[in-house]
């Protein structure tokens, strides 16, 4: 076959006249092709290199993993796994914006209908990784509240941290968040034996716990 032949086949066996994604939620169709420089496709033959749209997805900070699966009909599908965000930011200009597992921001909240289904940080600039070791111990806990349990952790000034639950559980804890989760996971437990719910723990000052139970 002559090479201008070639390069024609090939050409073709790229051009795909019918797009399909499959797996989003947060992430549009539209934001999708736009992702690979199709933001204008209207239903035309367009050029598309698997690898490189994939690549191209991947830097959006909501995807996890890309497939893209072209066929030799002149059809393509784009099979997309979203990241699941770990938490809430609410930021100094009042906004919230969805945080990732490893503390990368991934974008807006929505101003309304957000939920309460991811537990909400709120921080000085440069400590939200402090709020999220919080969380993670939360993860592990038996007794201590845990990561769904958890409404918002504030991050003091002083290094301090108060959590707070969705249950109304107000904690106050000191700066060695990873001792102090201990002591509070035995309190919880403690409590928890006896059948007694708190609304007030404290575990600030260095050798005393203030505890206030529910109805009293």
């Amino acid at each position: 076959m002559p090479v201008l032949g070639i390069l024609f086949a090939a050409h073709s066996a790229l051009t795909v006249r019918r797009i399909s994604v499959e797996g989003t939620a947060a992430v549009s169709n539209d934001r999708v092709l736009k992702r690979i420089g199709m933001g204008s496709y209207d239903g035309a033959s367009v050029f598309l290199l698997p690898g490189a749209a994939r690549r191209a997805l991947l830097k959006d900070p909501w995807i996890k993993d890309v497939r893209v699966k072209r066929n030799l009909r002149g059809s393509a599908v784009i099979r997309i796994e979203e990241m699941e965000p770990f938490c809430l930011l609410a930021t100094l200009d009042g906004t919230l914006r969805y945080v990732d597992s490893s503390g990368r921001e991934m974008g807006l909240a929505p101003v309304v209908g957000h939920g309460m289904d991811y537990p909400v940080i709120s921080a000085p600039e440069g400590f939200v990784r402090e709020g999220m070791r919080v969380l993670n111990l939360s993860a592990s806990s038996r007794y201590a509240p845990r990561w769904d349990d958890i409404s918002e952790v504030v991050v003091l000034a002083d290094g301090g941290f108060e959590v707070f639950t969705n249950r109304g559980l107000i904690t106050e804890l000191g700066a060695d968040i990873e001792a102090q989760w201990k002591k509070f996971e035995k309190i919880s437990r403690n409590l928890h034996e006896k059948s007694l719910k708190p609304k007030y723990i404290n575990l600030r000052r260095a050798g005393v716990g203030i505890v206030r139970l529910t109805g009293r």
